[in-house]
């Protein structure tokens, strides 16, 4: 199996906890007298079946970031691991969109009541743009890079 095909399975083995779990919460009281829809008992037991199986699923997954190199544009093995690029693509995308957070709330010219104050901003607001759009354009290629690894290695045992 693919790595990004195991990684497909996960999303939809959470999934189906998710609805197991809602399942057992619904059938788990009844009114004295009444029969539930389904046995929450059964349900119960593939709930914990389908979370083993996510915990060894997710165990490989980690093992095969950890052990595989990322591939590059010409498909030659770079010196990152898949499991570097996920952690460097992640930060640069928390920090882009963090960058403009900060430099959407420091924009001037905003002015309060009667008293007209004026507020002026302490920062490079365009340089703060410029470098979250740079970050998210090299999170955006990371994960181009990792997209085609994710479809080209194996998943570890």
């Amino acid at each position: 199996m693919k790595l990004a095909e195991a990684l497909l399975h996960r999303v939809a083995l959470k999934t189906e906890i998710a609805q197991l779990e809602s399942r057992i919460v619904k059938n788990a009281l009844v009114q004295e007298g009444e029969e539930p829809q389904e046995d929450s008992n059964v349900l119960l037991r593939e709930f914990v079946k389908k979370n083993e199986e996510l915990t060894r699923l997710i165990t490989r997954i980690q093992r095969t970031n950890a052990r595989e190199k990322l591939i590059g544009p010409d498909d030659k093995p770079l010196e990152s691991t898949l499991q570097d690029a996920l952690v460097k693509r992640d930060g640069r995308m928390t920090l882009a969109e963090s960058l403009r957070s900060i430099g959407g709330n420091a924009m001037p010219d905003m002015r309060y009541r009667q008293m007209e104050i004026k507020l002026i901003t302490t920062l490079d607001i365009a340089e703060i743009q410029y470098d979250a759009n740079r970050l998210a354009k090299e999170g955006r290629e990371l994960d181009i890079l990792i997209q085609k690894t994710n479809w080209a290695v194996e998943l570890a045992e």
